[in-house]
């Protein structure tokens, strides 16, 4: 992919699942706070910002819970109700349910953001852990925090606020590319942002291709995914292109640019921040090809069977509107994490959808 000097195509969306890579996007606006009738017997509510009054009765001279502590229980609660009812297979049925619980539960985390310490709030927190970690399995377990109860919270403490940085997940297969983008943003474009190779283990990118890019760039960085992810179930190891958002989650960068490889970049990636759209979303992403009209029918079933109230962006796409193949690029997109919660795949999910 080729960054041209110019503000690229805007699609004004969130992503809806990163274990499709942004090819399919949910678009903020559009996602309604309730659950699908048909996968759940009871609507959820997102908490409001200013909690309702209490709806139960007290005796004169009884003291009342307070607004927030109904705010706590009713989140209590509704977090029980997502660890007993957790999403279960066949997940390509299940991605408009993930994304309706992910909005509920950034709601919460917000509103537990938003308050002072107090063993209130400890409660609701460890609840809200628990529901996140019922919805994202894949952060528990962690090689470097195995025994972590606070997978979801632990997650976002790797995280540097107002940090920046280039993302490049790389393979040996793919090492020559990373070693020219990385030479071409250094000493060409003297870009001064942090760079992150991303790797899934030795047999992806051996000891030897890694010493080799550090010796002739001393100032990159690396992770091993397979390091602070539990692979059994996400075969990121095996997963080839699965490892992309991944990566973009667990590294240390709050605004991270992602990148294949094989990206030429023909100015400097720190413009990238400055396009307005990006700093009024929160995310960069690129078109792809118009190409292959009608030729998926079944994958454009699926999307429609889980994007419910298309938003006015997704209306416009040709791809939604007219059947063709591809909307998202993902060999650069730009993400300002501080603003988005994502739904992220595991193996089994990746090889469902793929069925």
């Amino acid at each position: 992919m080729v960054i041209l000097p110019k503000s690229s195509s805007r699609m004004t969306t969130a992503m809806l699942s990163v274990c499709i890579l942004f090819l399919l996007m949910y678009s903020v606006p559009f996602l309604s706070t309730s659950f699908h009738p048909v996968s759940l017997q009871t609507p959820l509510q997102a908490p409001s910002q200013k909690p309702s009054p209490p709806k139960v009765f007290h005796q004169p001279g009884e003291e009342q819970p307070t607004a927030w502590e109904n705010e706590a229980k009713s989140i209590a609660e509704k977090a029980r109700y997502f660890i007993d009812t957790p999403i279960r297979a066949p997940y390509k049925e299940k991605f408009y349910d993930v994304g309706q619980r992910t909005q509920i539960a950034r709601e919460w985390v917000k509103f537990l953001d938003s308050a002072g310490e107090s063993d209130d709030k400890q409660t609701v927190q460890d609840a809200v852990e628990s529901a996140i970690a019922c919805l994202f399995p894949f952060i528990q377990n962690s090689p470097k925090r195995p025994d972590s109860t606070t997978p979801f919270t632990d997650v976002r403490s790797s995280i540097e606020a107002g940090s920046r940085g280039i993302v490049i997940p790389t393979g040996k297969g793919t090492m020559r590319y990373a070693a020219h983008l990385i030479g071409s943003l250094r000493e060409v474009l003297q870009t001064k942002l942090a760079i992150q190779i991303v790797y899934a283990g030795d047999e992806d990118l051996p000891a030897a291709d890694r010493e080799r890019l550090q010796a002739r760039f001393p100032d990159i960085e690396f992770l091993d995914i397979l390091s602070v992810l539990d692979d059994t179930t996400l075969q990121l190891a095996t997963g080839g292109w699965a490892i992309k958002a991944f990566a973009a989650l667990y590294s240390p960068f709050e605004e991270v640019i992602l990148t294949d490889a094989d990206s030429v970049f023909l100015q400097v990636p720190e413009k990238l921040y400055s396009i307005p759209s990006y700093i009024s979303t929160g995310v960069l992403l690129f078109h792809d090809r118009l190409l292959w009209q009608h030729a998926f029918p079944e994958r454009h079933e699926w999307w429609r069977s889980q994007i419910h109230k298309p938003s006015a962006t997704l209306n416009k796409s040709l791809v939604w509107a007219e059947d063709y193949a591809e909307e998202g690029d993902s060999g650069v997109v730009v993400i300002d994490k501080s603003q988005h919660a994502r739904r992220a795949g595991g193996g089994y999910v990746r090889d469902d959808v793929r069925r």
